[in-house]
């Protein structure tokens, strides 16, 4: 039989059970709607402020080609009830805007610096796709060579 210490601890392993299965019910819900967000989307990125001994606050945000803000959500509360909230503030801002130290009127100093946040991990992303375009290319020497070698072949016919 369990003594009093075996009950505690079997009610601990429940409640941590509890904590975890709602932990995952809330993941998977905030990557569903974050997935919604996305749709039709050129690129988006999370971002987060806070510790962990301090409230975090996640912010998303979808930006279309000329990386302007076309959605933009947060997800903050002490509970794994917290659900992604739609943040109007920002559609419609550029990332160079975000990426200012002023948040605009409406949103707070840690969630804005969520979304600077995610407007680097775009920032980095959008180098990334530069640098690979840019090897993907030849430079302008190695065209002119290329170009030389296919005149050469085409006379030694």
């Amino acid at each position: 039989m369990l003594n009093q210490f075996g009950y505690v601890f079997l009610l601990l392993a429940l409640a941590w059970i509890g904590q975890l299965a709602l932990s995952l019910l809330q993941t998977r819900r905030f990557y569903r709607q974050v997935a919604q967000l996305r749709q039709g989307s050129y690129a988006s990125a999370i971002g987060l402020a806070g510790s962990t001994w301090k409230r975090k606050v996640y912010g998303v945000l979808v930006v279309d080609t000329d990386l302007r803000v076309i959605r933009a959500g947060q997800l903050s509360g002490f509970t794994v009830f917290a659900s992604l909230k739609p943040v109007s503030e920002v559609t419609g801002l550029h990332l160079d805007r975000i990426e200012e130290e002023t948040p605009v009127t409406g949103v707070s100093q840690k969630l804005w610096s969520a979304f600077q946040n995610a407007a680097g991990y775009i920032r980095s992303h959008e180098e990334k796709r530069a640098r690979e375009a840019q090897q993907d290319s030849p430079s302008e020497d190695e065209a002119g060579v290329v170009a030389d070698a296919g005149k050469e072949a085409v006379h030694s016919s």
